[in-house]
């Protein structure tokens, strides 16, 4: 039996810079939006994640998506 998925949640993070550690390292904080259709295409999360980095007072890194399914089926 060949393994299926069942979609489970998915959400993206945009990563910002967030001031200095006390040994002169980049401090990152994770700013998290869950509940996002596990079937929106990832251009279009981009494109939303991008909007809302724009109006961040801080400097975006990076965007990350997750998306978390069941594995179903039978061991081989």
């Amino acid at each position: 039996m060949a393994v299926t998925t069942e979609a489970v949640s998915s959400e993206f993070i945009i990563r910002v810079e967030n001031g200095f550690t006390s040994t002169g390292a980049i401090r990152y904080s994770n700013l998290t939006y869950r509940n996002v259709k596990f079937d929106a295409a990832d251009d279009d999360v981009k494109a939303v994640a991008d909007a809302l980095g724009a109006a961040q007072s801080k400097t975006v890194v990076g965007v990350l998506r997750n998306s978390t399914v069941y594995l179903i089926g039978e061991p081989a």
